[in-house]
């Protein structure tokens, strides 16, 4: 018996290889068993020598019959590969993960979805695609439109398409309802829209106001702007 011939084993003196590695074990020369442990495993007739054969390792697969070569096996993108991995699919990244290289070991290697995207599928190498416009993937995220991990966007703010949070409503503008890409429209006349207005005539003072006494407030106003020196109003909400 040859002791160059690889993926496969010799269970005792024979002239040809008993069968073939075990599929997550490799068996290089001289092992004795079709799951060799990778210490001092012999054939027989060659207790002087050692062989060399063990579980695969970690970041690879390993079918059966498995050979040295680790180069050519290494763990696809999108999947993780413990020790004993026989397949390159058994181990796919779970859905709201992905992992774009090679050589995965363990689940933990594989990566939240990025911000402002989703990874709906397991065994994902890079993202699904983009959150939905009106609505926030924060990481980890699921599905376009998730309600873990993210969210609709509420009165008061917005998200445009691969939005991460929700943005505050724009000073001068107004953002009325739920699930907005972009704010609702400009702050009324003889009105100011300071942030996160709700509303086109705001009047807590907080998100905005009437406009005051010698100010005025044209359309989409963020701040009241005062009269012109030597010149006054004397009412309030004016354009």
């Amino acid at each position: 018996m040859s002791l160059d011939i690889i993926a496969a084993y010799c269970s005792y003196a024979m002239t040809s290889s008993s069968g073939d590695c075990s599929a997550g074990y490799y068996c290089k020369y001289g092992v004795d068993r079709h799951q060799p442990e990778g210490i001092n495993e012999t054939c027989t007739p060659y207790g002087n020598m050692t062989g060399v054969g063990g579980p695969c390792w970690t970041g690879h697969y390993c079918p059966a019959g498995r050979a040295q070569t680790f180069d050519l096996y290494p763990c696809p993108p999108g999947y993780f590969c413990p020790p004993l991995t026989t397949r390159a699919d058994q181990y796919p990244c779970p859905s709201g993960t992905f992992y774009n290289t090679t050589g995965a070991r363990n689940e933990s290697d594989c990566l939240p979805c990025t911000l402002g995207s989703y990874c709906e599928l397991d065994g994902l190498s890079e993202p699904s695609g983009l959150c939905s416009p009106g609505w926030y993937c924060n990481g980890s995220s699921t599905s376009s439109t998730p309600t873990l991990n993210g969210g609709e966007c509420q009165p008061r703010t917005f998200c445009p398409e691969g939005s991460h949070q929700p943005t505050p409503c724009t000073p001068g503008m107004y953002c009325q309802v739920q699930g907005l890409f972009s704010p609702s429209g400009n702050c009324t006349p003889g009105y100011y829209c300071s942030l996160s207005a709700d509303t086109s005539t705001p009047t807590d003072g907080i998100t905005g106001d009437q406009c005051p006494l010698g100010h005025f407030c044209p359309l989409g106003s963020a701040s009241p702007i005062p009269c012109d020196q030597g010149y006054y109003l004397n009412t309030t909400q004016q354009v």
